[in-house]
């Protein structure tokens, strides 16, 4: 299962078909195929996305990328545990910086997690006549999708907040 998943990541188009592409995505699929398609690696670089670099975990929520949020609420975890020991907050040029980031990397995300999903979604459903169906659902935005990107916020903002408390009574 892992060497097809090596395989597919070496060709950035291969595994699935526009029309598959299109059903993963759901509304706006013309818009992501697009910058996929203009890019010579889509796996690594596929433009600018206003919504990701705006709406940040919440758009990755709303593309149903947890994993990704989960890397940022870690890192901010990480950077809050770090200014309180330098006694240095630094949050804001970190939360733009991560703006940034997602607004340059958010279409390469989507791209890589759809290109993961499908390739799954096939290698489970070779025989399956409902494969159009199972890529439609697990694609297309989800606002579930944005108010688990919500709980997600608001556990590390009780979190962040339990960590400085136990820090700064230590200290």
């Amino acid at each position: 299962m892992e060497n097809a998943y090596k395989e597919i990541e070496k060709k950035p188009f291969e595994g699935f078909n526009e029309e598959e592409a299109k059903l993963f995505v759901g509304k706006n699929s013309d818009y992501y195929l697009d910058k996929w398609k203009s890019s010579k690696a889509p796996d690594k670089k596929s433009g600018w996305n206003w919504a990701s670099c705006l709406c940040g975990t919440f758009w990755l929520g709303y593309r149903k990328m947890y994993s990704i949020i989960l890397y940022f609420l870690c890192a901010f975890i990480v950077i809050d545990v770090t200014q309180l020991f330098i006694k240095f907050n630094f949050n804001r040029g970190f939360s733009l910086a991560s703006s940034i980031a997602l607004g340059i990397l958010g279409n390469t995300f989507y791209f890589n997690y759809m290109k993961k999903k499908i390739a799954k979604i096939k290698m489970n459903n070779q025989y399956s006549e409902n494969l159009n169906q199972e890529i439609i659902k697990a694609g297309n935005g989800s606002w579930g999708g944005v108010g688990i990107a919500f709980l997600m916020m608001t556990g590390y903002a009780f979190l962040s907040y339990g960590i400085e408390v136990i820090i700064t009574s230590i200290i």
